[in-house]
């Protein structure tokens, strides 16, 4: 993406004529990115740091680019999600129409990114409601069977530990009436 300028002593990058191309927003893209490797070494030669100048392209770019983070995701109201995961919804659509069309190859990386982001919303928006759940029946006699322990098929058939220690009336009496035999021996 960057070439190393070797006409100059100073360490100045250049960018190729063509320029960075993300697509992050069509305007935002003509703006910010088309910077041409003439730009660049004008700048650098007024006394601008030209390094300083790649890195907050980068950083625009990254920002634009990255993950959605999960902790950020929690602190949003249920609409708010909502909201969110119906823009990422309409951007994977337009992503498609742009793969099926041959679109930059920069969209079609970014699809992965927009699936994993409408998968971390979706999971956000569902742990939020059980926890909502989980809070609504805490002291309820009978739990939903989503918000039961799994464990495993065999577990949850298995009788409770009060269902193993009832007894019969007629079981109680034979162990009143014939205990166990005490012996003690005489040496």
């Amino acid at each position: 993406m960057f070439s190393r300028n070797l006409a100059h002593q100073s360490p100045v990058y250049s960018l190729t004529h063509t320029s960075i191309y993300v697509d992050i927003n069509e305007t935002l893209t003509r703006l910010l990115f088309r910077v041409s490797s003439y730009s660049l070494s004008q700048s650098a030669n007024s006394g601008f740091d030209s390094i300083a100048y790649i890195y907050l392209i980068a950083f625009l770019v990254l920002q634009n680019l990255s993950r959605i983070k999960v902790h950020e995701l929690r602190q949003k109201s249920k609409a708010d999600l909502l909201s969110q995961l119906k823009d990422l919804k309409a951007e994977l659509a337009l992503l498609r129409v742009a793969k099926v069309t041959g679109g930059a190859p920069n969209k079609l990386s970014k699809i992965k990114v927009v699936r994993l982001s409408i998968a971390q919303v979706l999971t956000v928006i569902s742990q939020k409601q059980k926890a909502v759940l989980r809070e609504a029946y805490k002291n309820k006699k009978y739990l939903p069977l989503d918000l039961r322990p799994k464990k495993t098929r065999a577990i949850r058939r298995r009788l409770t530990k009060h269902q193993v220690s009832l007894k019969t009336e007629r079981e109680k009496k034979k162990e009143m009436y014939f205990p166990m035999r005490k012996y003690a021996i005489k040496v």
